[in-house]
């Protein structure tokens, strides 16, 4: 991400560029394939529905077939809808789709391709509507330790996981990129922190839904599911705590206090990384009234 914004900053179009399909590839071999997508946005960007050829640094890189605006940001544009498909993110597909429809009716009027992709749209809406949504899970990370590169020392990043996969998946996927670290099960103190080697403690994390725009319209759930996971970059974690006073809660949910973390990243999941750096944390404790209406809205 700095490198992308560096580059950016400069810029120096084909280093850039270059960056980008990097990033492009990686996550293709790792699939993840809404990363991707987003990755392939940030080329579409640098064209525009012309026939201007393409410079020559955008073809180097990558679609070596293309020579117009045109012919690229169209070929990019049905990769990004094919990976976003792949990925479950309908929601996102479909603004895609729009932008294609509007140039094929008022543009270059080609029914044909109309025809097909209006075809697509119906079948995205349709899965929108009956496809179960696959959440993706989410983990905090801290990087304690001076044996970690100075990028990441003592830094704290949330993590957009495989959505099938869990918190132990997660670890031993973790582990082979830091072999050399040890994973610790509860908050580290002081000793390891500040220690020479590499220590990582790893909390799964949960987003906070921005709804408020949403509140009070009639959307239906399934739609409302994939509007809100679109834009995530609050994310919280709780510690039980039992409270002096629970012996008058039955339930033992109602019971626990909470001590809530809440974590603010960068920038906003899914992007074109699986991760963000956390820019500010704030802690609070929550009532177990509060704490069970959570737990069950989470489930």
């Amino acid at each position: 991400m700095y490198i992308k914004n560096f580059y950016q900053q400069i810029n120096n179009s084909e280093l850039y560029t270059r960056y980008v399909c990097k990033l492009f590839n990686l996550h293709l071999e790792c699939e993840n394939y809404i990363e991707a997508a987003h990755s392939l946005d940030l080329l579409s960007n640098l064209l525009n529905w012309s026939d201007e050829p393409v410079p020559l640094y955008l073809v180097a890189n990558i679609y070596h077939d293309y020579r117009s605006n045109y012919t690229f940001k169209e070929a990019l544009f049905e990769d990004i809808i094919t990976y976003l498909d792949k990925g479950r993110m309908w929601n996102a597909a479909l603004s895609y789709c729009k932008e294609l429809s509007k140039i094929y009716e008022h543009q270059v009027q080609d029914y044909q391709k109309l025809s097909n992709i209006l075809k697509k749209m119906a079948q995205f809406y349709d899965n929108i509507m009956n496809e179960t949504f696959p959440e993706a899970e989410y983990f905090c990370i801290y990087y304690y330790g001076r044996g970690f590169p100075c990028f990441l020392q003592y830094k704290t990043f949330i993590y957009r996981w495989r959505m099938t996969e869990k918190l132990r998946d997660f670890n031993t996927h973790i582990q082979r990129l830091f072999p050399n670290a040890n994973l610790v099960n509860v908050a580290p103190g002081s000793e390891i922190k500040e220690s020479s080697s590499q220590n990582i403690y790893i909390r799964q994390v949960y987003p906070v839904f921005n709804d408020k725009k949403y509140k009070d319209l009639p959307i239906h759930g399934q739609i409302l599911r994939h509007l809100l996971e679109s834009d995530l970059k609050i994310f919280y974690c709780s510690t039980p705590l039992i409270t002096q006073d629970s012996s008058e809660y039955e339930n033992s949910s109602l019971r626990l206090c909470n001590s809530r973390t809440i974590y603010c990243t960068s920038v906003s999941f899914p992007g074109i990384l699986v991760q963000a750096p956390v820019v500010s944390t704030e802690s609070h404790e929550i009532s177990p009234i509060k704490n069970f209406i959570d737990e069950i809205k989470r489930n």
